[in-house]
């Protein structure tokens, strides 16, 4: 089986094998767990956690626990990755009934196997709009818990997400602020606001965050060069993408590049 950006497994399997638990964490981003119990008659309550696997990878692994391992390059919606990086805890507990358990119950067979499919890039692309939907319709159930409603049809908001849009359309064409701030109709001053707000970070950063995304992905394909890589992120030297990466990162392209290929399943 081939491992990309995501995984799904039981926490029965990794019991089994809990060498393979180790090899995932190096592999991976974050990780999801779950578990579900019966609360009452067609009620049930799933307690889940988010893990960021770069700051807490000593997980008690449980059998009845759902496990979901993936990289956060697969929330492409500008929208879902905003609700995820901005989400403001780790542990919740929802209540469902019975239609919301079978939704989610399909959900999780459909990735499990989207990931043994031969065609994988097909695959990702499907579980990357299935990740989004179970974002949002997390995001849904937490807002009729609190019973508050969504709304991010604010004007700071709607720019803050064209401005993404704009990061992933033109990343690897100009990475001058001033370009971005025109694409949205907004001056840099405006943009610099928008995106503390909305995102907590400066525009700046959140290129830079998302061209070492796109960098770390080509790096995971061994048959592209480094030279390649610096053409397609956009970059007139290779040198000046080594110096990037090297500074948002702390370890050289090929250091990363090392590090995962070492550690990565077939």
């Amino acid at each position: 089986m081939h491992i990309g950006n995501y995984l799904m497994i039981s926490g029965s399997e990794l019991l089994k094998e809990p060498e393979l638990y180790r090899k995932y964490v190096k592999c991976f981003e974050m990780m999801s767990i779950s578990r579900f119990l019966i609360k009452e008659r067609d009620k049930y309550i799933q307690i889940a956690k988010i893990v960021e696997l770069k700051y807490d990878s000593e997980i008690e692994i449980l059998a009845d626990m759902e496990i979901l391992f993936f990289n956060k390059a697969l929330l492409i919606d500008p929208t879902v990755r905003v609700l995820f990086d901005n989400r403001e805890r780790d542990e919740f507990t929802f209540e469902f009934d019975e239609g919301e358990m079978e939704y989610l119950k399909y959900m999780g067979s459909m990735i499990r196997r989207y990931q043994v499919n031969e065609d994988y890039g097909l695959g990702e692309k499907f579980i990357s709009s299935m990740l989004g939907n179970i974002v949002l319709h997390y995001n849904l159930l937490l807002n009729r818990s609190n019973e508050k409603e969504l709304n991010v049809k604010t004007y700071n908001q709607e720019r803050a997400y064209k401005f993404f849009d704009a990061i992933v359309m033109y990343h690897n064409i100009n990475k001058r602020m001033s370009f971005y701030a025109d694409e949205i109709m907004v001056s840099k001053r405006t943009l610099s606001k928008i995106t503390k707000e909305v995102y907590g970070k400066s525009p700046k950063s959140i290129l830079d965050n998302y061209i070492v995304e796109r960098a770390k992905e080509y790096l995971k394909r061994p048959e592209l060069t480094l030279k390649e890589i610096s053409a397609n992120l956009g970059f007139s030297e290779t040198n000046n993408f080594l110096a990037f990466f090297k500074k948002i990162t702390k370890q050289t392209p090929t250091e990363f590049r090392e590090v995962f290929l070492g550690s990565s399943l077939y």
